[in-house]
């Protein structure tokens, strides 16, 4: 688009974020939609870059780009599903059908995990740390703690487990792009991998019931696979798959390792109960950056000296 009726990229910005908003996008995700989205119809590195060329004209093809994505999103698609990645850890990261898109709120467990390790690390220096990724996904909490862990000179090896072949194929793809084959490995299992003792077991498991299923954003409940939302076990608390991993756990950790669980809104204490029922102690709740207690968190009693 060229000539006096050029639109520019500031004023392709603001008409998005009013239909974003119009169609029901919350006001800051319309922002953040509208940049992701605009910077992937111009082919540059992200928002950022975006905005720092208000002025810029857009190119017919660039226009007709960004209106296609657009629309898109006003139904109430997810952005990173338009786009095939989103980003965790500031990790990119594919995101293929069938496969849930990383939250915000889940870089609260990869915090977590990331403190166990040091102190981990602490007591056993020298020796590779033993970690399991329950139900991984985009691969994006392991990949996450991989890359961490060897910045802050922890040796690591992961096993990222998923039952199902659609996540796992996911996963695959984003651990070999960012070049950890040979510190995290994907493989199918219900809950832990053949094996152990671990020393860190961490889960964002399926933890959404039946009942709050319609109650959830469209994006959510009408893009994401019901499996990787719903607690296959059908508890009423959402709590179903965390007990069977909190009684796994409790039998294939090392004695000190810790176990590190993702929940729903409002199911910490009860979650702090199952982890204590199987076997667990010092069990406690840590918040997100939104202030719900989104990870609980427990360990394996040192053995009696």
């Amino acid at each position: 688009m060229t000539g006096a009726n050029a639109t520019t990229v500031g004023a392709a910005l603001r008409a998005a974020h009013e239909r974003l908003t119009r169609a029901g996008v919350a006001f800051d995700e319309a922002s953040a939609s509208a940049g992701v989205l605009l910077a992937e119809a111009l082919d540059v590195a992200g928002p950022a870059a975006v905005r720092a060329t208000p002025t810029r004209p857009l190119t017919e093809a660039e226009a007709a780009r960004f209106e296609a994505s657009l629309r898109r999103r006003i139904a109430r698609e997810p952005t990173a599903r338009i786009i095939g990645a989103w980003e965790l850890w500031s990790l990119r990261l594919a995101v293929a059908p069938g496969v849930l898109v990383p939250r915000p709120e889940t870089e609260t467990l990869v915090e977590v995990g990331l403190a166990e390790l040091e102190r981990l690390a602490a007591a056993s220096p020298g020796r590779a740390l033993d970690v399991v990724d329950v139900g991984t996904g985009t691969g994006a909490v392991a990949i996450a703690l991989a890359v961490e862990a060897e910045r802050r000179g922890i040796a690591v090896q992961i096993v990222a487990t998923d039952i199902e072949p659609a996540p796992r194929a996911c996963a695959a793809t984003n651990v070999a792009a960012h070049g950890l084959g040979a510190r995290v490995r994907v493989l199918e299992a219900d809950l832990l991998p053949a094996g152990g003792p671990f020393d860190l077991i961490v889960s964002n498991p399926p933890y959404v019931t039946e009942a709050e299923l319609s109650t959830l954003e469209p994006e959510v409940r009408d893009h994401d696979p019901r499996a990787a939302l719903l607690d296959p076990d059908g508890a009423e608390d959402g709590l179903g798959l965390t007990r069977r991993l909190a009684t796994a756990a409790a039998r294939t950790l090392r004695p000190g390792g810790a176990l590190a669980v993702e929940v729903g809104a409002g199911r910490a204490a009860a979650a702090i109960d199952a982890l204590t029922a199987a076997g667990l102690t010092e069990p406690r709740a840590i918040d997100d950056l939104a202030g719900v207690a989104r990870v609980v968190v427990a360990s394996r009693r040192l053995a009696a000296s």
